[in-house]
């Protein structure tokens, strides 16, 4: 499932997000690579490079409010330390909104590697994480395992681990899908392939289509179908999500690395709790890790 950014994202959101875009040539940076960089005038100088030559850069404002909508800078080379500056991340602000390209000023961007292995084939599944970012995603991956609980959902999610699709609770935000709600009583509900379909069902009491912000059950089908097809086997997942939102309101109160509760935990049904214990990982899959 990962031949392309557009494919992908066109079969997770169900045909509901069409990204379109072009891929521009290599801008050569003048001198050696920097070990620190500044990375903004170097995203300056390479956008300058190619508006000399024409290119026009306020197509890529959709919504008409000013700013590109969302960029990726690729850049050759080896990766150095995690959360370095060459790495792979993704960033809600430019920074500077005195620089302007064709009338328009420059938003979120992901910078990332061509290959994390120079020399190695390009696959965009960086790219593919970056992405779900820009769409507003978290991760879900443990930054630090000796701040509470480790793990969470051991790997098997597009945000964390690169691979596979995205799970029902961030379809659920970004209004790919509404589940099937069960508040009180007993139901019986069948679950076609998340993969392929907007299918997934919330328990808990006193919950509703449209409170997402809350605490919860959410379980889907996971099928080896559509951005799914490369997972070990099918089965099925529950979810617990913690989405209560901290005093600001403008953001979750819980995360899946800081907190004591995580914002995304996949459920385990021998109760041997060994993601946590960051010995488990919920299924294997084909490819890279």
């Amino acid at each position: 499932p990962y031949e392309s950014l557009s494919s992908y994202y066109r079969r997770a959101s169900y045909n509901l997000l069409n990204i379109t875009g072009n891929t521009l040539d290599w801008y050569r940076w003048p001198g050696n690579r920097p070990e620190q960089p500044d990375i903004r005038s170097m995203i300056k100088a390479a956008i300058n490079h190619h508006h000399s030559l024409g290119h026009d850069f306020s197509q890529y404002d959709s919504d008409n409010n000013g700013e590109i909508d969302y960029f990726m800078v690729f850049w050759s080379g080896p990766a150095g330390a995690w959360a370095s500056d060459w790495w792979a991340w993704y960033s809600f602000d430019f920074g500077d909104p005195t620089f302007t390209v064709d009338g328009k000023t420059l938003g979120g961007f992901a910078w990332l590697w061509e290959a994390s292995s120079p020399g190695s084939a390009f696959t965009p599944r960086v790219a593919l994480h970056e992405t779900g970012h820009a769409l507003g995603l978290p991760d879900y991956y443990d930054y630090d395992d000796s701040v509470g609980p480790r793990g969470g959902v051991g790997g098997l999610d597009m945000m964390d681990a690169n691979q596979g699709d995205h799970n029902a609770f961030s379809k659920w935000m970004l209004d790919w899908l509404t589940p099937t709600v069960v508040s009180s009583g007993s139901t019986t509900i069948a679950l076609t392939a998340s993969g392929t379909s907007r299918s997934a069902v919330l328990v808990w009491p006193g919950a509703s289509p449209g409170s997402p912000f809350t605490e919860f059950f959410i379980a889907q089908n996971r099928q080896r179908s559509g951005n799914d097809t490369s997972l070990a086997c099918d089965g099925m997942l529950i979810w617990h999500v913690d989405a209560r939102l901290d005093s600001s309101g403008n953001d979750f109160l819980s995360n899946n690395s800081y907190t004591t509760h995580k914002l995304l935990r996949l459920m385990e049904a021998d109760g041997l709790e060994q993601i946590e214990a960051g010995s488990g990982v919920a299924l294997l899959i084909e490819g890279e890790g």
